[in-house]
């Protein structure tokens, strides 16, 4: 039997204490997992190489998560990319401005770190689903 290549996160997350908590949890969870602080760097990197998954917060510095959304859903290559926003901005406005740039997911701060492993694994479950019954 063919064992599966581990799933890649990519945190992209300023806040240092945020992101090094689910750096851990995602890896001691069986993740391979790559943390960025900043929007512009972070966005070059997924560019050049994307991830299973992208958990993403909106206030970053030198590109808001709103641009890497914009950009990453009118890529080919990304347009299909899972995204769970994590973000302290809590209004209806941004909440409804992420999920008409396609955001699968918009969860604000503070935030329960079992129901986000568990929606990390379920939106992986489902990209995994959906590129199958493309093939």
């Amino acid at each position: 039997m063919k064992k599966s290549k581990k799933k890649t996160i990519f945190i992209l997350e300023d806040d240092p204490d945020i992101g090094e908590l689910l750096e851990f949890n995602l890896v001691n969870t069986g993740y391979s997992v790559l943390l960025e602080k900043s929007g512009l760097k972070g966005f070059d990197r997924i560019k050049t190489n994307p991830p299973d998954l992208l958990l993403l917060d909106l206030n970053l510095p030198e590109l808001s998560g709103f641009e890497i959304c914009k950009y990453l859903r009118k890529n080919d290559q990304t347009s299909k990319l899972p995204i769970i926003v994590i973000t302290a901005r809590a209004s209806e406005m941004d909440r409804a401005a992420c999920l008409e740039l396609g955001v699968d997911e918009y969860i604000t701060k503070p935030f329960r770190i079992k129901e986000m492993l568990k929606k990390v694994k379920r939106y992986l479950e489902q990209a995994q689903v959906n590129q199958s019954m493309m093939i």
